[in-house]
């Protein structure tokens, strides 16, 4: 296991760096890591801790998946709140017990699965952009809703 804010950094070490970045992927199962300029796709990756994605003002498209048998990344804070142009995130592999999306108005997906202990979602009715929501199975989610 990795700490996720070192890997990060080891990655994406300059400003320039993380702002080329558009989409990136970060899975937990087995596969061949792919670059092309703006997307990044990392296999065999294993993170914990915390991950401070705000230096990746051009991120568009997020995915931290688990290796599709029930392992997951112990994650337990991820931040995206400066990533203003993120339109689609999918997690799946957290142990965080709360999303904050406040600033991430342009989202379009929202996909999360297996985040169990994810018990609030800042900021999801500021999402006026959203057109795909899947949650599941997150049993202490609480979604406040209004009338």
């Amino acid at each position: 296991m990795v700490k996720a804010q070192q890997w990060i950094n080891e990655k994406f070490p300059s400003r320039e760096d993380k702002d080329k970045v558009k989409k990136l992927c970060i899975h937990l199962g087995e596969g061949t890591n792919k670059i092309n300029q703006s997307n990044y796709e990392f296999f065999n990756t294993t993170l914990e801790g915390e991950l401070d994605l705000n230096g990746f003002k051009n991120l568009e498209d997020l995915a931290i998946w688990g290796d599709g048998t029930g392992t997951l990344h112990p994650i337990n804070n991820l931040k995206i709140d400066r990533c203003s142009k993120l339109q689609k995130l999918e997690i799946d592999c957290t142990s965080f017990n709360k999303l904050n999306l406040n600033s991430n108005q342009k989202i379009t997906t929202l996909i999360i699965q297996g985040c169990i202990n994810l018990q609030r979602i800042e900021g999801l009715e500021q999402l006026s952009n959203l057109q795909n929501l899947d949650i599941w199975p997150n049993t202490k989610l609480q979604i406040p809703f209004s009338q």
